[in-house]
């Protein structure tokens, strides 16, 4: 339940009608003025060291797993299918 809003939601849609930011860097201005609309204090009114309520809390990033490429095939799509390898041709038929 809203607190004490400081923005209303008719507010907040005119605020982001028509902004061409991607969402990365929208994403923080627009979290903070949905905490201002619902009345909630902000990430950094609410936890100001970032203990526990953070945009980015430093995680490691993710590193995607290497797919091998099939044999033979540099670009790690499959060679086109040709009629002198009647087993791959039968498998993809399923």
């Amino acid at each position: 339940m809203a607190t004490n809003p400081q923005l209303t939601p008719a507010e907040f849609a005119h605020k982001w009608r028509g902004i061409s930011t991607g969402e990365r860097a929208s994403a923080q201005a627009q979290v903070m003025d949905l905490c201002r609309m619902f009345g909630e204090p902000t990430p950094h009114e609410a936890d100001p060291i970032g203990e526990w309520f953070a945009f980015e809390n430093g995680e490691p990033a993710v590193t995607p797993r290497r797919i091998p490429r099939p044999r033979g095939c540099a670009t790690g799509r499959p060679a086109p299918f040709s009629a002198d390898q009647p087993e791959l041709v039968r498998l993809a038929r399923r």
